[in-house]
């Protein structure tokens, strides 16, 4: 895992331009509504200026041609200049190789976010209209014949050309700083479901073990194919 290699300021990262290929989301597909509404919560911790993870992820050995999952749209507390993303996303062993997209939540709003690297810095990145709250939206990052390709409920959002090869599926909650609340909550998780790699020719389900870049502050239970992300000082 190059976490360290993604550390981009979040002004830095709203300042990337839409490209011409990028075709906005026209509908959305609401897979499921429970009864208690998901709500922000300061964490109450202070701006140390680290990132933190909470992930799965899964090296084949091969070429990874997708990953894909179904993830519960919550709207985390996000001070100013922070963010806190929930993703799925194609990667390699290079540092600054990544394709990924997934809701993203900064203290001006919330929306679907995409953001690739081709091997070096700057990263690059779209934006696109927030998917429902309180709902599922399945997000799937593709990988063939040179391009990237990025999904959004089953709909082609945008394609990028693939300047490197992707070996490494993952899925991730992540924020900034202690002082951003990850995404989830104790009593109202966010959850990646049916979760998926494609390698070899075909889909698999995601195998992997879990992984926390601070236990103490966050929480994340599951397997691969499914698990759960939560922000341990907030209850809801």
């Amino acid at each position: 895992m190059r976490k360290t290699s993604r550390s981009i300021s979040a002004e830095v990262i709203r300042r990337f331009s839409v490209l011409s290929s990028a075709v906005l989301v026209a509908s959305t597909l609401c897979l499921f509504a429970p009864g208690t509404a998901l709500a922000s919560c300061n964490p109450g911790r202070a701006n140390d200026g680290n990132y933190y993870w909470t992930w799965v992820d899964q090296a084949p050995g091969y070429t990874v041609n997708g990953v894909y999952s179904s993830i519960w749209n919550y709207q985390p507390y996000v001070p100013s200049g922070q963010f806190s993303y929930s993703w799925v996303m194609l990667t390699a062993a290079a540092n600054w190789t990544w394709a990924q997209i997934g809701n993203y939540e900064y203290s001006g709003g919330r929306e679907v976010y995409l953001q690739y690297a081709d091997g070096k810095s700057p990263a690059h990145g779209a934006s696109f209209g927030a998917q429902p709250l309180n709902t599922l939206t399945p997000y799937d990052v593709g990988y063939g014949v040179g391009t990237f390709s990025f999904q959004v409920n089953g709909s082609l959002v945008f394609t990028h050309s693939a300047s490197w090869t992707p070996t490494d599926g993952e899925l991730s909650s992540e924020i900034t700083s202690l002082n951003t609340q990850m995404m989830g909550a104790t009593q109202n998780t966010v959850s990646f479901n049916q979760n998926q790699i494609s390698y070899n020719g075909s889909w698999h389900t995601l195998s992997s073990s879990l992984h926390n870049s601070n236990s103490t502050y966050f929480g994340i239970s599951g397997n691969g194919s499914r698990f759960l992300t939560w922000d341990k000082a907030c209850a809801s």
